[in-house]
């Protein structure tokens, strides 16, 4: 067995839907029995059946009530929660449609309302199991202070490379490294990212969130370069970033980075993404509570407006 993040939750399960001619759509949320907070804190990552192929259709998600097909992936949750004005704060586990490679699922949180949203995303990279840990303290910490993400949405996909996750390992399971499978102008096919760009559901997976939920800034969690790294016009949020974690601040990781998230949303589109560069891949560090602060404060940073992305087909 092999310590993770993840989650388990009761509740009815979004849907989704795709219109005529294709393209991302809101989830038609059934309404959720209102449920007691659970702790959002250690994960379990515990094998079930033999992998199996996904026969979803296109935008149908995956059912929490199924057996996870690789994988069950246990995080405490909040499901229907309201604040103190009663808007809702969180609902429930969301699924992309498509499963990763090996059959586990793909889930995203939604918390708060309104405003502009933030999406992280945590563990792109297998390996950094501290990307994953810190994107779940985060959404634990907005759910349990909502006032700490008022007047804007958290979208956090705390895993978005499941089975490189519960191998300990960069890629995916077809060995791509998916921060390198972007559509980016500077995409290499005969490199780490495949022969295409998007040819991997959790590409995919980002490519959705990023076109539902129109983020007005994108924030990578990474380990262990301890840095905070930014693409287009993320300087200043960035330097905050950096100052309350004492890292330094870097407008290059170092190397070539082709296909990646940054040189795709933030070099080609002139979108704002921070690349959050931790000090290990196996824990926290800088400080969960320095990370958390600087996060959030740099979410109220954010300007309102959409990314420059949704302006592409």
């Amino acid at each position: 067995m092999r310590r993770g993040v993840g989650f388990l939750v009761r509740g009815a399960p979004a849907t989704h839907s795709a219109p005529p001619g294709g393209g991302y759509t809101r989830d038609a949320m059934k309404p959720a029995r209102r449920l007691a907070i659970a702790a959002l804190g250690g994960a379990v990552l515990a094998t079930c059946s033999a992998p199996r192929r996904s026969t979803a259709r296109w935008l149908r998600p995956a059912r929490p009530s199924e057996p996870a097909p690789a994988v069950a992936v246990c995080l405490g949750a909040a499901a229907a929660w309201r604040g103190p004005d009663g808007a809702p704060v969180a609902a429930n586990p969301q699924f992309f449609h498509e499963s990763s490679l090996q059959g586990r699922p793909l889930p995203y949180f939604v918390a708060g309302s309104g405003g502009p949203c933030v999406l992280v995303l945590g563990a792109i990279h297998g390996d950094e199991k501290s990307s994953a840990l810190l994107a779940c303290d985060l959404l634990r910490s907005a759910l349990e202070r909502p006032a700490r993400i008022a007047g804007r949405r958290l979208v956090v996909a705390p895993i978005v490379n499941p089975d490189g996750f519960a191998a300990g390992r960069r890629s995916n399971a077809r060995g791509i490294d998916l921060n390198r499978n972007f559509p980016a102008s500077n995409f290499d096919r005969h490199g780490d990212g495949g022969g295409a760009p998007l040819t991997e559901p959790e590409s995919r997976f980002v490519d959705f969130l990023l076109h539902r939920y129109r983020p007005a800034l994108v924030i990578a969690l990474h380990g262990a370069a301890a840095c905070v790294n930014y693409d287009g016009p993320a300087r200043p949020l960035a330097a905050l970033i950096a100052e309350i974690c004492e890292l330094p601040v870097k407008a290059s990781i170092g190397y070539p980075t082709p296909g990646s998230l940054g040189s795709w949303l933030g070099v080609d589109q002139r979108a704002p993404v921070i690349t959050f560069e931790l000090r290990s891949n196996q824990a926290i560090d800088p400080a969960p509570a320095r990370c958390r602060l600087a996060l959030f404060k740099a979410m109220h940073r954010v300007p309102r407006g959409d990314s420059a992305l949704l302006h592409t087909p």
